[in-house]
């Protein structure tokens, strides 16, 4: 019972994020190639929404790196309860995260999205001076059917480029790969 509940212990831990407590990257790669595969043979939509906290360096700069830790952790737990159960949420690394959403397609991953970035940006983090907000620039990316994607790192390649456009062009926004944008209200 000792070795069965140990060896419990590394598999969950294998699969999960220290800090966060979400999925880690090479986990979340192992169902994304998953759902990918099945999303491709049955041609149901398949979305990857990436994101960051806009300005990370700032906070480990000046409030230290024990509270851009709390911030990371705060922002995981904040994406979880806006999604599905069946949705995935890991850290992709450093302050970039990745959320799988099965059976949508980005217009309707757009709303997720927006959920995330508006409960991240309602945060207030007090600190000794003034408190200050957390923004996230986001990308969606939808896989495509006509010519299909040959693997997953394709899609997420396209949601990394949307959410480095969302940067571009001022932050705290959503870009869905080749088309809608949304910036903050």
């Amino acid at each position: 019972l000792e070795l069965q509940q140990s060896l419990e212990r590394e598999k969950m831990l294998a699969c999960t994020d220290g800090l966060t407590g979400i999925s880690n990257r090479r986990y979340f790669f192992e169902l994304a190639t998953s759902e990918f595969h099945a999303s491709t043979r049955y041609q149901h939509p398949l979305t990857f929404l990436m994101f960051d906290m806009d300005d990370f360096k700032q906070v480990n700069d000046t409030l230290g790196h024990t509270t851009g830790d709390k911030l990371l952790m705060l922002v995981a737990q904040v994406a979880i309860a806006q999604v599905r159960a069946s949705d995935v949420v890991a850290r992709y690394g450093g302050d970039e995260f990745i959320v799988l959403l099965p059976h949508t397609d980005a217009q309707h991953a757009l709303p997720v999205a927006e959920r995330i970035r508006a409960s991240v940006a309602a945060i207030r983090v007090e600190t000794g001076n003034a408190p200050f907000t957390i923004t996230l620039s986001m990308g969606i990316a939808e896989m495509r059917y006509a010519p299909v994607d040959e693997n997953v790192e394709h899609v997420i390649q396209r949601a990394d480029e949307a959410m480095y456009a969302a940067k571009a062009k001022g932050r705290n926004r959503i870009v869905i790969f080749g088309g809608h944008e949304t910036t903050a209200t």
